[in-house]
C-alpha cells in the first residue's frame, strides 16, 4: 500500500474502531494529519499538506478497488472490520436524531445549576452511533474551585428528572452520564492519545458560558497531530441559550456560594464524594481509570478506549503498519 494512503486508511480504521463508518466529507474533515506518517509537506499538492477531496476520493476508489477499503451508501470502512455500514449505520443515526431531541429538551435543566460552563455531549451521541439502549454521556467544565459542588448539582438535577445513570444501571437508556468534568483552570488534559483527541474533538456543546468549547481545543494543541479542529456547524443547531430565569437563578447561587461558605462545602462534598470513589468495587477493577481532585473528575472504570485501541491497532498490524501502532492514554485506576 501507497504511504499517500496511510491518512485515508488509518482514519477509516479508527473511526471503524468506535464504530461509526465515514463519509468521503467526514474522512476529509476527520482525517488523521499525514506529518504522524512522516508525510508533511508530500506526496499531496495543496496547501494543506493533505489530500484534497478529489484526492481523497481518488484513493478511496483504489482502496475499494483493492478490497482494503468497503463501501456501502455512501459509508466507508475497512473492509471485513466493521459490524455497521450503510443503511444500518443510517439507522444508529435515525435513533441518535430521536436521542438528541431528549437530550436537548433534558439539558436546558442543568442550565439551573451553579458553576457550569459547558455541557457537551460526548460518546455514541456525539458521534451518531446511538442505540435504543444508550445512555448520554456528557463532558462538563466547571468554575475552579467548585467542581464538587457542580458535579453534586448535576446528579440532583438529573435525579429530579429521573434521568440520572447510578452505579446501580447495567444501562440507563435516555440517562445522564456525567463521566468526565474538568475545571476552567483545568482545561488541558492530562492525558494523551489518539482515543483523547477524538473524543474531545467530536464533543458537541449544548450549553456554552463564555466560549469555553474553543478555549479547550486551544489548551490541548497536542491534539493536532492526531486530527483537524474542526467546528461543523451543526453545533450552533444544538447549543441552548438558557432562559431569564435559569440565569438569574444560577448567578444567585453562585454569589451565594462565591466566598468563604462556598469553600466550606466545596470541602465537605470533596472529601465525601472522594471516599465514596475509593469504596467503590469498581473503582479497583482493571482496564478503566478513576480521577477525583480539585481540578477534573473522571469516571471510567472500564474504559472503551482499550477495545477501540485493540481494534485499530489490529488492522494496522493487518496492513503492514505496525510502526504506527497507538498507545493508550494511561489506563489505570490510582485508588
Amino acid at each position: 500500500m501507497e504511504e499517500k494512503y496511510f491518512p485515508v486508511v488509518t482514519t477509516i480504521a479508527w473511526y471503524g474502531a468506535i464504530g461509526r463508518p465515514l463519509t468521503l466529507l467526514e474522512v476529509c474533515d476527520f482525517m488523521i494529519p499525514p506529518e504522524r506518517f512522516g508525510l508533511a509537506g508530500k506526496p499531496f499538492d495543496n496547501a494543506q499538506g493533505k489530500p484534497s477531496p478529489a484526492e481523497t476520493l481518488d484513493i478511496l476508489d483504489r482502496l475499494v478497488a483493492d478490497n482494503i477499503v468497503t463501501s456501502s451508501c455512501g459509508f466507508y470502512s475497512i473492509a471485513g472490520e466493521h459490524d455497521v455500514v450503510g443503511s444500518g449505520h443510517i439507522a444508529q443515526e435515525l435513533e441518535t436524531a430521536k436521542k438528541w431531541r431528549k437530550f436537548r429538551k433534558a439539558s436546558r435543566w442543568l442550565a439551573l445549576v451553579p458553576f457550569v460552563r459547558l455541557v457537551a455531549a460526548s460518546g455514541s451521541l456525539a458521534v451518531d452511533t446511538s442505540k435504543p439502549q444508550s445512555d448520554w454521556d456528557v463532558f462538563v467544565v466547571a468554575e475552579k474551585n467548585r467542581i464538587f459542588i457542580t458535579r453534586t448539582g448535576l446528579l440532583f438535577v438529573a435525579w429530579l428528572m429521573r434521568r440520572l445513570r447510578t452505579k446501580r444501571d447495567n444501562i440507563a437508556p435516555d440517562c445522564f452520564c456525567f463521566n468526565h468534568i474538568v475545571t476552567t483552570d483545568g482545561l488541558p488534559l492530562m492525558h494523551k492519545s489518539i482515543f483523547t483527541a477524538h473524543t474531545a474533538l467530536r464533543l458537541i456543546p449544548v450549553i456554552d458560558v463564555g466560549g469555553y468549547f474553543r478555549l479547550l481545543l486551544q489548551k490541548n494543541n497536542w491534539m493536532d497531530k492526531y486530527a483537524a479542529k474542526t467546528v461543523p456547524k451543526q453545533y450552533v443547531l444544538r447549543t441552548i441559550c438558557p432562559g431569564f430565569i435559569s440565569w438569574l437563578t444560577r448567578n444567585i447561587i453562585e454569589f451565594l456560594l462565591s466566598g468563604f461558605l462556598g469553600n466550606i462545602i466545596e470541602q465537605l462534598l470533596m472529601r465525601w464524594q472522594v471516599a465514596r470513589i475509593r469504596k467503590n468495587p469498581l473503582t479497583h477493577s482493571p482496564g478503566g481509570r478513576i480521577v477525583a481532585h480539585k481540578k477534573e473528575i473522571e469516571f471510567h472504570p472500564q474504559s472503551f478506549e482499550n477495545i477501540a485501541l485493540g481494534k485499530y491497532n489490529a488492522v494496522l498490524e493487518r496492513l503492514g503498519m505496525g510502526k504506527f501502532l497507538e498507545r493508550d492514554s494511561g489506563i489505570f485506576n490510582p485508588y
